[in-house]
Order: structure tokens, then sequence, then C-alpha cells
């Protein structure tokens, strides 16, 4: 039990710290009994790069890899470089005028008006807003002038309608549309079962 109590003397004692080689508070001062080593030492100079600094490449081979490098790269750090924007932008413009066609027959034919009102294009086969010719136009026109009934409207819009005489106009004239549509719709089916033979 007495054996396992420390005692003042080991707990007080002071720790050495002890090394293999001789601890340097410089560098070493050669005396004159020691005679120069016939190779230098090697020195460290950076601990993290190496112990041995980068040897220098023999005379020949520098001359060679500058030419290399100067063919195959355009890029030259060494040299001054300088950007000219105002350059760039006016190349840029000249090329994209060039490319431009000068003829204007030559350039592609573009709308880019709306289309207002009724209008009637020419063009090579007929729809309800084209024709191949200026007459055909025309009668496309005209028939398009038919069916809205500018006529009439031209008319009606003369003289004022009162309110209700107006619902009772449109509320006919949507009942008349409808009927036209069903009847003609009815017909046609009836002519065609009649060339069936029903």
């Amino acid at each position: 039990m007495l054996s396992r109590v420390a005692t003042p003397s080991t707990c007080l004692a002071k720790r050495t710290f002890t090394t293999s080689l001789a601890f340097r508070t410089g560098p070493k001062i050669p005396t004159d009994e020691e005679a120069p080593p016939a190779v230098a030492p090697l020195a460290r100079s950076n601990p993290l790069i190496g112990s041995v600094p980068p040897s220098p490449p023999p005379a020949d081979s520098t001359a060679e890899p500058t030419t290399e490098s100067k063919s195959s790269h355009a890029y030259d750090a060494s040299k001054p470089f300088s950007l000219d924007i105002a350059s760039i932008i006016a190349n840029k413009s000249s090329a994209f005028g060039t490319e431009l066609v000068s003829d204007p027959i030559a350039r592609p034919q573009i709308r880019a008006k709306p289309v207002t009102g009724r209008t009637v294009f020419i063009k090579d086969r007929v729809t309800k807003t084209t024709g191949p010719t200026p007459m055909v136009a025309l009668r496309v026109l005209n028939r398009i002038i038919r069916e809205d009934q500018v006529k009439n409207k031209f008319h009606s819009q003369k003289f004022h309608e009162r309110k209700g005489l107006k619902k009772k106009r449109l509320r006919s004239q949507r009942w008349r549309s409808r009927f036209k549509h069903g009847f003609k719709a009815t017909v046609s089916r009836v002519m065609e079962l009649k060339k069936q033979g029903w």
C-alpha cells in the first residue's frame, strides 16, 4: 500500500528531453582545424519543396523548348497584351454589313404590317384571303364584302336604333343564320342519301 503512494521526490522531478543530434541555435561556423569538404553538402532551401534545389538544364536544351513553345502556343504571357474592344465591335459590325444582300429584290419578301380591314393577298392559289391575279383577288374581295353585308350595315348605321329594337333585330338575325345553316346541312344530307338510292 505504501509503495503506490507517490513520493515528493518523483513528482517534482524535472523532465529532460534528449536528441541524437546536438541542438544548434545558428549556422555552423567551420574552424581552422576542419577542412572544407570537396563537395558542398546539400542544403535544405525549403522544407516543403525538398532538400535539393532543381538543377539548371543544359545550355543546348534551353534553346529548343523556347522555339517550340513559340510555334505551338499563340498566347505569350511575356509580351504585353492590350485588348481593344472598339476594334472588335467594328470588325463584327463591318462583317455583318457585308453579309447582308444589297439588292432589295434578292431579299426575302416579308410583310410585317398587321392585316387590317379586308385584305386580299395575291398568291399562287385561291383561298378565302388570296387570289392568283388581281382580277381574281377583286372577286374574292367582293365575296367577302357580300358575306359581311357591308352595304346593309352602311345603310343601317345612317340612322339611330334604340336599344330594344337592336336586341330584337340581333335575335332575329341569329335565329335566321342558325336556321339557314341547319337547313343547308339537312338538304345536303338528303341529296347524299338520294344518290345512294334511298
